[in-house]
């Protein structure tokens, strides 16, 4: 992997690369830019061909050519090394088994790309697909907009079910069997026969990040109560639901101009807001939101501001709170900012745009609420005044201090109990001793249910130590008998974390390891120093182990390194024995790599699960192919 890494270096030159994205100008020996990282006037970009390297003097981004391409394309470091070996010709050193996955996920992307563009082609000019040009008229989607999300239909008739089947096996020279494993056929088991997954819907395609088109949301288009309204692409090699944000590739771009984020339920939500020109917006595709859709809901906005504008119904209100709760729980130490969009009497946002207008919705982000702020007047509107009386404050306090507890940051914490103690009409002491009852048992909660909040510390509240129940987790290595500092005295799953980031402060190449099979670390504070370890390195690639640590105390994005004097003491203590943080590492890579076939494992077996309960054949004989092929590869 490094010759991989120093090959690109010699193969890109940083000017060239800067002057793709940027204009650049010649400023004696060196190179000049506006920075394209903060608001520049001026060009503050220095950059030097000669040191392959640039630096902003304004706002102080800076690095190599993996630093620039990461940061303006919003890439981990192992997408951007995909992405800079492809351009510059250069063959990565990877596993046989990521070689074959990567070739089979390319396969299906050509796949799902020819699709879309049939069912594109068939919705624009096809006769049979009148009624689903209707459709899209009512619902005010104009030409230019289904142009843009590459809308589509999926054909069909009494006599053949196979239209897209026959369009894949002609154009691509591949077999019905290859269309089943990617999730667009069925195989009818008695009659041996393979149809079209998708027939007679409305077809809107699911990108991922790069715009790539990965699985399909098909849309009914006549009232029929036996069949589902919406029915999705299956999981396959490049589609996992919940891995993903509609509407993302194309609202990526706006996200980090308006630097905030919008958030909605549906396809034709987003589509809908995205036509009216709030292009920031993203859908989570109708379901509750998970930890990995909320990361991407942070990753490109500096501000880390996220409006929620899910449906004004009792669902609705549940996703919020689950929205919340998730994006706290994996991001508290960032101090994100989450607000919620009033929908009115509107039942969701396409239909307030068809009630209110575009300036009303305007409105309506401008006067966004804080969650906190919007969760205390919905709780106390459901009280009537004259019953508003201490036991209905008790259960409203219990109620809000659920949310309260994720609140990382001591001052708006204290403000909002401030206000809710003159809302309650409660003495601010009486209050915080009441929450801090709640918190407690709260912190009990999450231990028993493995809940990850990421620090809450009050300004009056001492959160209990972690417990027997919360240090319980699959990181724990066969051999527990390493050296330990008495000093060092960490929860387990910090431990592990910290052992990991010595090592590969020490060792550039276990570092690239690491990012390369794209693990992660147990805590988010862990994965921000994570992130500054990797600019270190990189940047400064012949400094010894002092130096680079010297240099990640002082990294912008560790102003408070909290773990310095144990990441110091563990490195310390790796460093004479380096026979031992080999085997260290080996054991804790093996760890990772179990607990990620274990993940996969559970997500399997539910995906069984349900398959059986609904009699799905062909899924349940693909489920236990995968579920076998998971077995023996981590056996």
């Amino acid at each position: 992997m490094s010759s991989s890494i120093n090959e690109i270096k010699e193969k890109a030159d940083i000017v060239e690369l800067i002057a793709d994205h940027i204009p650049v100008k010649r400023a004696g020996a060196s190179y000049v830019a506006k920075c394209p990282f903060h608001n520049d006037t001026k060009p503050s970009m220095h950059i030097s061909s000669q040191k392959g390297i640039y630096k902003c003097f304004a706002c102080g981004a800076g690095g190599d050519v993996f630093k620039f391409w990461s940061e303006y394309h919003n890439k981990d470091f192992s997408e951007t090394l995909k992405d800079l070996a492809l351009k510059y010709g250069v063959t990565l050193n990877q596993h046989p088994e990521n070689i074959s996955k990567q070739k089979l996920q390319n396969e299906y992307l050509e796949i799902y790309s020819v699709t879309a563009d049939y069912y594109h082609e068939k919705l624009l000019g096809a006769e049979s697909a009148e009624l689903c040009r209707n459709y899209l008229s009512e619902r005010q989607i104009d030409l230019n907009t289904i142009k843009n999300f590459r809308i589509g239909y999926s054909p069909t008739s009494k006599d053949d079910w196979g239209f897209l089947v026959k369009h894949l096996t002609g154009k691509l020279k591949i077999s019905e069997e290859e269309i089943f494993k990617s999730g667009l056929a069925i195989h009818h088991e008695k009659s041996g026969k393979y149809y079209d997954r998708f027939r007679d819907r409305l077809m809107i395609p699911i990108t991922n990040e790069k715009d790539e088109v990965i699985g399909f949301g098909a849309r009914i288009l006549e009232n029929n109560s036996e069949a589902p309204k919406y029915i999705n692409s299956p999981e396959t090699d490049i589609y996992h639901k919940g891995d993903e944000l509609f509407g993302l590739s194309l609202a990526k771009k706006a996200i980090k101009e308006k630097n905030f984020v919008i958030l909605v339920e549906g396809y034709f939500d987003q589509i809908a807001l995205y036509k009216e020109g709030f292009k920031n917006t993203v859908a989570n595709q109708g379901t509750a939101l998970t930890p990995k859709q909320a990361k991407l809901l942070l990753k490109y906005s500096s501000s880390k501001s996220i409006y929620l504008c899910l449906d004004s119904d009792k669902a609705g209100e549940l996703a919020k709170e689950r929205a919340f709760e998730v994006i706290m729980q994996i991001a508290a130490e960032l101090n994100p900012e989450i607000k919620v969009i009033d929908l009115q009497t509107a039942k969701d946002p396409d239909d307030f745009i068809k009630l209110f207008g575009n300036s009303n919705f305007e409105l309506e982000i401008k006067n966004a609420k804080s969650f906190i702020d919007y969760k205390t007047d919905k709780l106390i509107s459901e009280f009537k005044k004259e019953e508003f009386g201490p036991r209905e404050k008790a259960n409203f306090i219990s109620k809000m201090s659920r949310f309260l507890y994720f609140i990382n940051n001591k001052i708006e914490l204290n403000a909002y109990i401030q206000k809710l103690a003159a809302r309650l009409d409660l003495s601010s002491n009486i209050l915080e001793e009441q929450i801090r009852k709640e918190f407690k048992n709260l912190s009990r909660e999450f231990a028993v249910t493995g809940t990850n909040n990421s620090g809450n510390s009050t300004p009056f509240i001492n959160h209990s130590k972690p417990t027997e129940a919360n240090t319980q987790h699959s990181f724990t290595t066969q051999n527990q008998n390493h050296k330990k500092h008495s000093s060092i005295n960490l929860d387990p799953l910090s431990r592990f974390d910290i052992e990991l980031l010595a090592i590969m402060l020490d060792d550039r190449i276990l570092l690239e390891e690491f990012m390369a099979n794209e693990y992660s670390l147990n805590k988010e504070e862990h994965q921000i120093i994570l992130s500054a370890l990797v600019d270190v390195s990189f940047e400064n690639p012949d400094d010894d182990t002092n130096s680079k640590f010297k240099k990640l105390k002082n990294h912008e994005s560790l102003e408070d390194l909290k773990y310095s004097s144990d990441l110091a003491e563990i490195a310390m203590e790796l460093e004479s024995d380096k026979k031992q943080y080999l085997t260290r590492f080996n054991e804790i890579i093996s760890v990772l790599r179990k607990q990620k076939s274990e993940i996969l494992k559970r997500k399997l077996d539910k995906e069984l699960q349900e398959a059986e309960k609904n009699k799905d054949e062909e899924n349940i004989g693909r489920l236990l192919r995968e579920i076998q092929q998971l077995l023996k590869e981590y056996s």
